[in-house]
C-alpha cells in the first residue's frame, strides 16, 4: 500500500507521520477511512478514538473533537489536545483526565473574571 504523510496538531504539539497506510475516524456522518490517493476532503471529527495504520502496525490517536482535511495526499488534523499510543485504553485514560483537569481550570478562571469583576464594579463605584 501506498504510504501518505500526516501532520497531526494540538495547542502543545505537532507531529508527522510519513509512513501512514489508513486513518479510521469519525465523523458527524458515521465511520470513515482514508488512504493514499484519496480525494480531497474536508470534515469536523468526534471526540474519541481513530487508528492509525503504519507500516509497521496500528496505532489509535484519541482526541478531542476536530479539523481534519485530508489534500494533495497529506492528511492535517487539528484539534485541542491528542494522545498517540498502541494500546486504545491508555490513551483514552489519559484523555479522560485531561478533559476533566480542563473543566476544573476553566470553572477556576471562571471565578477569577467574577472576582475580576467585582473588583473593578467595586472599584468604579467609588470613582
Amino acid at each position: 500500500m501506498t504510504p501518505f504523510t500526516a501532520i497531526l496538531r494540538d495547542s502543545d504539539q505537532e507531529l508527522r507521520i510519513d509512513d501512514l497506510v489508513s486513518f479510521r475516524s469519525r465523523d458527524a456522518s458515521g465511520g470513515f477511512c482514508l488512504q493514499a490517493r484519496h480525494a480531497d476532503f474536508l470534515t469536523l471529527t468526534e471526540p474519541g478514538l481513530s487508528q492509525l495504520t503504519r507500516g509497521q502496525g496500528a496505532q489509535f490517536l484519541a482526541a478531542t473533537g476536530g479539523l481534519l482535511e485530508f489534500e494533495k495526499g497529506v492528511l492535517y488534523f487539528s484539534t485541542r489536545r491528542f494522545f498517540i499510543n498502541a494500546n486504545a485504553d491508555i490513551i483514552q485514560q489519559r484523555l479522560m483526565e485531561w478533559l476533566a483537569n480542563e473543566k476544573e481550570r476553566r470553572a477556576s478562571s471562571h471565578v477569577h473574571l467574577q472576582q475580576l469583576e467585582h473588583e473593578l464594579m467595586r472599584r468604579l463605584s467609588r470613582a
